[in-house]
């Protein structure tokens, strides 16, 4: 689990980024990226769109790692 935690406009990404045992993603971050260092991200793959006036219910999701806001 991860959360993207940069302000808006930043020119940078931050993530916070959740240790799980056993967790592949989470235990190579924890032990080989360190502050500073440069990393290749992919992604997004979806798109969202606001369709103002479409009268539907909006139904929204967060997740995360728990460690940031939801915002």
């Amino acid at each position: 689990p991860y959360s993207m935690a940069n302000r808006a406009g930043a020119p940078e990404l931050e993530f916070h980024i959740r240790r799980l045992p056993g967790g592949v993603v989470s235990n190579h971050a924890a032990s080989l990226v360190r502050r500073g260092d440069r990393l290749r991200v992919l992604g997004p793959y979806g798109r969202a769109h606001l369709r103002l006036r479409d009268p539907k219910p909006i139904v929204s999701l967060a997740g995360g790692s728990g460690l940031g806001p939801i915002t």
